[in-house]
């Protein structure tokens, strides 16, 4: 007779990758970036619903390819810390062009912002995507569907062992689409 262990909770295990003690599975966050949205399409939306053990709920046709947010090709947002972000390519990160604190004379006049003035948690380089009573209702919607850890992160609920191989298949899929694309430019220049 065979005795196994009865499996571990999602919280265990979190606790198991953040003190590096042999969790079973790797909790992790598998995303596209806005541009691939943009090019592959429902190519992605397929490669997603085919996955849910990795990319979690999904329904087709919720994303709107072409919306890019503030992150426009040309496009300046001055975020809350008073940082100018410029983008050069749509739907990736900008860069900081300039701040408040250009310089050592500026830091004693500089006056951080008041988070109790944001009406939502703050971006990287894009002004908040929801206001602070979505977070709040998320987090209790979340915690009473009892999936409280992918508050922060998306549970991939796999062994470690096959990880590699089911982001190979990824790779090898969106591989195929860009070679494809690659050969049928070859001879266009």
């Amino acid at each position: 007779m065979c005795f196994r262990m009865p499996p571990i909770s999602e919280r265990e295990n979190y606790l198991r990758t953040i003190e590096m003690r042999e969790p079973e599975w790797i909790p992790c966050n598998v995303s596209f970036l806005q541009p691939a949205w943009h090019k592959y399409r429902e190519k992605i939306e397929d490669i997603i619903l085919r996955h849910p053990s990795i990319f979690g709920e999904y329904v087709r046709g919720s994303r709107d390819f072409n919306n890019f947010g503030s992150r426009r090709r040309g496009h300046i947002y001055k975020d809350e810390w008073g940082c100018a972000w410029s983008f050069l390519i749509d739907g990736l990160q900008g860069q900081v062009r300039s701040h408040p604190v250009e310089d050592w004379s500026a830091f004693q006049s500089y006056k951080p912002p008041d988070p109790s003035d944001s009406i939502g948690p703050p971006r990287e380089g894009s002004p908040p995507n929801e206001s602070w009573i979505d977070v709040k209702k998320r987090i209790r919607d979340r915690k009473e569907r009892q999936n409280s850890l992918r508050l922060l992160s998306t549970r991939l609920p796999i062994p470690a062992a096959t990880l590699s191989s089911r982001i190979q298949e990824l790779d090898d899929r969106l591989d195929h689409g860009a070679s494809s694309a690659r050969r049928s430019n070859r001879y266009d220049q």
